[in-house]
């Protein structure tokens, strides 16, 4: 006879996981035969018709939420007087936290995938009015290849019509979460929307990229201070394996001004398809079922794979005189597979880039603006100069910050945007801030891929010369389709798109 504790009819097998106002078991269903997770909420917080109201709405919204990547619901019940539970699907693979530190950061193919089908959850959850709040990689489990999205507790609704009621769309919202992966407005106080489990959506992704999250700090104040005063490490410093596609993705989710981030999971989707396309990977499923079998054995695997698209994708590049792809792609094989022999031998890609590089629009559609990237070397340099010293004002060794200056044999130059319409700047995949106060960066020469952000994802990208010691004005007009390139004493070079 079993002398395990029994609720109902499940018996009680072994915790899973503790929460704040709860714990996990795995139980067995004595009626239908089968293992079940069981949460039950303990009774300090079942005795309090807030915490109850909570849990209910977390039944409700798994139950109305069906899809294979949110956990399936059996059954809720009990009484506050004693305990509520509530009981799930049994999950028995492992959550991306677990399987990111024990086999390392995600390759780019894993990381893309695991987004890919988190992307298809949320847009199931936003689509039914719905946001997660509370994404992290212990709410995020794969499971024979399939990723399930667990723990609705903090769930909220952001419209009316809802499956938890009207009531639970109110506008004021209580400040909960994960520090390092919630959102600025969570701390604030602000309404909540869909956006919101987008930021969270790249602060994960961010951390199953580098073990690190993107903001980091000990306390909700110093997490304030963390989003004003910070940026993120650009991922292309400290993953310049990924491409710049998912890069680009990432950094957009977790702005810290929600009108920057993706309007919508959809838009996310759709770029993570796209990263996904360019090194062949087609069914993300399978893909985190051969991952989550071996993890050494698929990482030899999908690099050999990666290599290989990657190869196809500099011939395409170089046969259409794409000198962006080209620069791309090289660089990533170069860290993926350096001696890649394939790659060694295709012709034209050197001749490709020594000739006038050409931009290309990319992304949702063109909204309109006017963005000017300036360089006006011979003053300033000066300036940026006086900038660097007075920052650093602290220093008690002021020839010091005249040594940091750069003043070696490196070329530089000098970038400046201004724009009519707030746009953020990325040069090479790094952040360089935004407008209307975009300050002056010293930058170096060469071949140079800018991207131009607007607020709802809307983006542009350009590939210009920055020639040494010389200046160089980018004029963009989003709304015609046109770019002015022009150096000071010369006509306006107009490109038509």
């Amino acid at each position: 006879m079993s002398t395990m504790p029994v609720i109902d009819h499940y018996e009680i097998r072994e915790g899973l996981g503790r929460g704040a106002m709860g714990s996990v078991y795995l139980a067995l269903d004595l009626k239908m035969g089968r293992e079940v997770a069981i949460k039950i909420l303990q009774r300090e917080f079942a005795q309090s018709a807030k915490h109850r109201e909570r849990f209910d709405r977390e039944a409700k919204a798994i139950a109305a939420l069906k899809h294979p990547n949110i956990v399936g619901i059996y059954d809720y019940g009990g009484s506050p007087d004693e305990h509520l539970y509530l009981v799930m699907e049994y999950i028995a693979g492992a959550h991306v936290g677990k399987l990111c530190r024990e086999n390392g950061v995600f390759p780019a193919s894993v990381l893309g995938a695991v987004g890919l089908e988190l992307a298809s959850a949320l847009s199931h959850a936003h689509k039914a009015g719905v946001i997660h709040r509370d994404l992290k990689p212990e709410n995020v489990f794969i499971d024979n290849g399939r990723l399930v999205l667990v723990d609705f507790g903090i769930v909220k609704a952001i419209v009316s019509d809802n499956p938890l009621g009207a009531a639970a769309a109110s506008p004021k919202t209580d400040v909960i979460g994960t520090p390092g992966f919630m959102a600025p407005e969570q701390l604030v106080q602000e309404p909540l929307d869909n956006r919101t489990d987008i930021f969270s959506l790249g602060s994960l992704l961010y951390f199953l990229a580098t073990l690190k999250v993107p903001f980091d700090a000990d306390s909700p104040y110093s997490l304030l201070r963390q989003f004003r005063e910070t940026r993120p490490t650009p991922l292309a410093e400290l993953r310049p394996d990924l491409s710049d596609t998912l890069c680009s993705l990432i950094h957009d989710c977790i702005e810290i001004e929600r009108d920057f981030r993706p309007k919508n999971v959809e838009m996310v989707r759709r770029r993570l398809r796209e990263a996904l396309d360019e090194i062949g990977v087609r069914d993300a499923r399978e893909l985190l079922a051969s991952y989550e079998k071996d993890a050494v054995a698929f990482a030899a695997e999908d690099n050999e794979r990666v290599a290989h698209h990657l190869v196809e994708r500099l011939k395409i590049a170089t046969r259409d005189k794409d000198a962006i792809a080209i620069d791309s792609v090289r660089n990533r094989l170069g860290i993926i597979d350096p001696d890649n022999e394939e790659a060694q031998r295709i012709t034209g890609v050197d001749e490709v880039l020594r000739q006038k590089p050409r931009g290309f629009p990319v992304g949702e559609k063109r909204k309109s603006g006017l963005i000017f990237v300036a360089s006006i070397l011979s003053v300033a340099l000066v300036s940026a100069a006086l900038v660097l010293a007075v920052s650093h004002g602290n220093s008690n060794e002021p020839s010091a910050e005249v040594e940091a200056l750069p003043t070696s044999p490196q070329p530089i130059c000098l970038l400046r945007v201004r724009s009519d319409e707030p746009i953020k700047v990325y040069l090479g995949g790094k952040d360089m801030g935004g407008t209307p106060n975009f300050a002056p960066a010293i930058v170096p020469c060469g071949p140079s891929v800018l991207v131009f952000l607007q607020p709802g994802g809307d983006r542009l990208t350009e590939m210009v010369e920055l020639v040494p010691d010389s200046e160089k004005v980018v004029f963009v007009d989003w709304q015609r389709g046109q770019v002015h390139l022009r150096e000071p004493g010369k006509k306006s070079n107009r490109r038509m798109r």
